[in-house]
């Protein structure tokens, strides 16, 4: 697996030890060019992060800041590594948290409001896009999408995520198994 494009395009990342199921390079370049210049300077926040390509894809074609969520410990390590290898680790925060939670508890002390929370200082609140690959069988999108704060979710799921409160499909693509479901958010919080 590799970046595709910006400062970083063509280093090589690892993914993690275990289950988890990146995104194919192919897949990644076409949410990246369907998101065109809505990247350029954003705070990006990837929710089950695995290898972090997502987060780092974004950081490398000119994110501001990406914010990577992932409960697994193994995971969390590699997307560390990862960031050191791409030279994005400036850029880069990883919380080894359960999303729900993490997200639950952001929400609630103000995403980057807790310096003593430590693990989002900087992000500030909200973000411009969020990158959300939860496992297939996750069937708590209603609870996830009602704690995202950002102006534009990616979805990526083995249905389209539609119906969600607050949240309006922009588009639908299938990749194989997997499709991208790209929403914004309707109702300012």
């Amino acid at each position: 697996m590799r970046i595709v494009s910006g400062k970083a395009g063509g280093l090589r990342i690892a993914s993690p030890p275990g289950s988890a199921r990146p995104t194919t390079d192919r897949v990644r370049e076409a949410i990246f060019s369907s998101l065109g210049d809505q990247v350029e300077g954003a705070r990006i926040l990837d929710l089950f992060a695995g290898s972090g390509a997502m987060g780092m894809e974004a950081l490398s074609r000119g994110a501001a800041l990406a914010v990577f969520v992932e409960r697994d410990s193994r995971a969390a390590a590699t997307i560390r590594s990862n960031l050191a290898s791409t030279r994005l680790a400036d850029s880069g925060e990883v919380a080894c948290a359960e999303v729900l939670a993490w997200l639950a508890r952001e929400t609630r002390v103000g995403i980057g409001q807790d310096a003593q929370a430590g693990e989002s200082g900087a992000a500030g609140r909200p973000f411009g896009i969020a990158f959300a690959d939860p496992p297939y069988l996750f069937d708590q999108w209603e609870e996830l999408l009602a704690l995202i704060e950002a102006e534009v979710l990616v979805a990526e799921s083995d249905r389209e995520i539609v119906g969600a409160v607050g949240w309006e499909s922009i588009r639908a693509r299938r990749y194989g198994g997997t499709v991208v479901t790209v929403m914004r958010r309707t109702k300012v919080r």
